[in-house]
């Protein structure tokens, strides 16, 4: 049988202190949701995760995601941005008579979409999260590769579920954790890969490597020290040496030390445009990478896992 609240979502939910750790991910959520809402505070109902309010109901579905429960009143608050002020539950002795018409017609809509007999399935080996985002459209794997993830899970008796950032609060419920988004530092990513090793869990990418591999120059460095060959290299800085660019010749590629999938990189064809392009990095970093361009009918991708090309 299924239960909710679970036991898990209850102590969610019991101390402000608690949940706020899980509704700091819905910040994002929060302002595409609520842009056009005028007013700094909001107040709803949710009964089993359908609202009265129809323009709240986008944002409801993401709260019964997170919090399935039967009835919680949501207390928003603007202050600069939009927040969750507070979160409580409700019973069916608190509510009014027009409330429980509304309950029960949820709860049958509820019964109906979500409590079907699920499918007889083989207990896999293990089970294996993929984090991804279906809206991005550079995202490291496209849907046709992450149903290939499925089948080859499938074929090695692993249990392979996609997963996107609202799955955070449930990530110890799997074995292992692929994350199959552009990583960052100051990104959801990097919050994934920290809970996951947190809770012993397998993990691609971990936090280490997202360290090391956002940051260019320690890239760079790496490769010179382990002699392996690569594009001519400078880091440069703010005082910078138009010397050490005369030696890359042109066209040179400037990049940031943490951009990736093309994202913050240019290529200067001219000192002018060098120049350009360069006064305009340093605004955003200290440091910039500049490298000679080598020319390529098609593009390089290694890939290295487990030590091995």
């Amino acid at each position: 049988h299924r239960v909710i609240p679970s036991v898990r979502t209850m102590l969610d939910l019991s101390r402000k202190t608690i949940y706020q750790l899980v509704t700091e991910e819905l910040d994002e959520d929060l302002a595409r949701h609520l842009k056009r809402h005028q007013e700094d505070q909001i107040d709803f109902v949710m009964y089993f995760g359908y609202t009265q309010q129809a323009d709240l109901q986008p944002l409801a579905n993401v709260l019964f995601d997170r919090f399935p429960t039967p009835i919680l009143h949501v207390q928003l608050r603007r202050s600069g941005k939009w927040q969750i002020h507070k979160i409580t539950t409700r019973g069916p002795a608190d509510i009014t008579a027009d409330e429980r018409s509304t309950l029960t017609d949820a709860l049958n809509s509820y019964l109906g979409k979500r409590w079907r007999a699920p499918k007889a399935r083989a207990v896999s080996r293990y089970d294996l999260a993929i984090l991804h985002n279906p809206e991005d459209t550079l995202s490291p794997s496209n849907p046709k590769a992450l149903q290939s993830f499925i089948r080859a899970g499938k074929r090695l008796g692993v249990d392979v579920d996609l997963i996107t950032r609202r799955d955070y609060p449930q990530i110890a419920e799997w074995d292992a954790l692929f994350i199959r988004e552009t990583t960052s530092i100051n990104h959801h990513t990097f919050r994934f890969a920290k809970r996951a090793e947190a809770e012993g869990m397998v993990v691609i990418d971990d936090p280490t490597s997202i360290l090391r591999c956002t940051n260019k120059v320690y890239l760079a460095e790496l490769l010179r020290t382990h002699r392996v060959g690569t594009p001519r290299t400078v880091v440069l800085q703010r005082d910078r040496s138009t010397a050490e660019i005369e030696k890359l010749g042109y066209p040179v590629v400037l990049k940031i030390p943490d951009g990736a999938f093309s994202l913050g990189v240019y290529k200067a064809n001219t000192p002018a445009e060098f120049d350009e392009i360069a006064t305009r990095l340093f605004k955003k970093s200290d440091l910039i990478l500049a490298q000679e361009f080598l020319r390529s009918e098609f593009d390089w991708r290694v890939g290295i896992l487990g030590g091995k090309l």
